[in-house]
């Protein structure tokens, strides 16, 4: 109210004291008494300041400010698919995931596996991954960040065979 007052009190003197083309009037042939003037009082606030909930608060009012996205720092896990080794195979023997996926194997069998992904039965070149001889219950897990197809064996027994194509 008191900011409101200032305001028109500063047009009126303005006004007073411009001509209509904005400059200056040409005094009176006659004389005038001149009146004294008081100045006009200046009331300053501190500034906004922001509050916990992103709204900023002025005396009197509330005004709503744009909310702040929040970020999940949390990294999502990889998917995980599962593969056991049971029956004297890989199961499923074939499978096909995007990339960045785990894939865990468990060994269900009462004697150890250990898995390879040698190009060839033996550990020559490329091989990607080679577990440690898994006892029954154990796992081992991979995750698969290039495209690709992937074949893997388990070491003790060349036959038994699975393939994992990667897109």
């Amino acid at each position: 109210m008191v900011l409101g007052g200032a305001i028109i009190l500063a047009v009126l003197i303005a006004c007073c004291t411009t001509g209509p083309a904005g400059g200056q009037q040409t005094p009176a042939a006659t004389t005038a008494t001149p009146v004294r003037t008081s100045p006009v009082p200046m009331v300053t606030t501190a500034p906004p300041s922001p509050t916990p909930t992103g709204e900023v608060t002025v005396p009197g009012t509330t005004l709503a400010s744009t909310p702040v996205p929040t970020v999940n720092m949390t990294p999502t896990p990889p998917p995980v698919v599962a593969i056991t080794i049971q029956n004297g195979s890989f199961n499923p023997k074939t499978v096909t995931i995007p990339a960045g996926t785990m894939v865990t194997w468990t060994n269900l069998e009462a004697f150890p596996h250990t898995i390879s992904s040698s190009v060839t039965p033996k550990f020559g070149p490329g091989k990607i991954f080679l577990s440690n001889s898994l006892e029954k219950g154990d796992t081992f897990s991979f995750t698969f960040t290039n495209a690709g197809v992937y074949q893997y064996y388990a070491v003790d027994r060349h036959s038994m065979l699975g393939t994992i194509t990667v897109t």
